[in-house]
């Protein structure tokens, strides 16, 4: 968000990354420019990251659910989203968490908007994980 006044601007930005020390890197980047050109620079607040862990049982479980329900592979990626899941991992040692939802697009803009199709199988989806998890 940049916002002007008579005398100044102030720009106040959301730094994340899957991987802390990626957002620490883009931080200090950005403190470094900010101190060459005698501009001002404040952290108001920290998201820690939601780490994607390379061993995961809940993951292996939701990859073969979502295979015996839809007869594809899932798209496992790791991406910056998550930021609930940073707090309770940074929270909770060793919590086994993994992330999905529906098919999201132009997200972070005006345009954002969601296929409303994607959210019933993300709902049946989970429906379903819940289920074979309480078994």
């Amino acid at each position: 968000m940049t916002k002007t006044n008579e005398n100044s601007v102030d720009i106040k930005m959301s730094i994340r990354s899957s991987v802390r020390t990626r957002s620490y890197s883009i931080l200090e980047k950005v403190q470094k420019i900010c101190e060459l050109l005698d501009i001002g620079f404040t952290i108001k607040s920290e998201a820690p990251a939601f780490e994607y862990k390379r061993e995961s049982v809940l993951r292996d479980i939701s990859i073969e659910l979502y295979k015996e329900m839809y007869q594809q592979e899932p798209q496992v990626i790791e991406i910056h989203a998550g930021v609930e899941l940073g707090v309770f991992s940074s929270k909770i040692k060793d919590m086994d968490a993994i992330l999905f939802g529906p098919d999201i697009y132009d997200y972070h803009s005006p345009a954002e908007k969601t296929s409303i199709s994607s959210v019933k199988r993300v709902y049946e989806f989970l429906i379903k994980l819940l289920e074979k998890l309480a078994k």
